[in-house]
């Protein structure tokens, strides 16, 4: 029977450990973003080197589409010293996944 490293504590892969939205100006956890505001997406890694590129992606949930148009976004970014990540910052606007089409009597 084989077991796998990381079930014996030898896992050195990468990997994202936690993940978390941060308000615009990278001060305090957030749990949602409303329309209109700024918001960066933070990962802790383990096993990546300083420097090295990252890139996640988050989809939407329930399957809905993100400004109607798309249900996955990528965020890159670079791991720092500490092993953590800031992703490139989302920003959204306030019409943002509002139904554009005109009715007209």
């Amino acid at each position: 029977m084989t077991i796998p490293g990381a079930m014996l504590g030898n896992d050195k892969a990468p990997k994202v450990v936690e993940s978390y939205w941060m308000d615009e100006h990278g001060q305090e956890k957030i749990q949602e973003i409303m329309y209109g505001e700024k918001a960066s997406i933070f990962v802790l890694t383990e096993h990546m080197d300083p420097g090295e590129s990252l890139s996640i992606s988050v989809k939407e949930k329930d399957d809905l589409t993100i400004d109607g148009e798309q249900s996955v976004l990528k965020f890159s970014g670079t791991v720092k010293a500490d092993g953590t990540a800031e992703l490139k910052p989302l920003e959204t606007i306030e019409e943002w996944n509002k139904d554009n089409t005109d009715t007209h009597e």
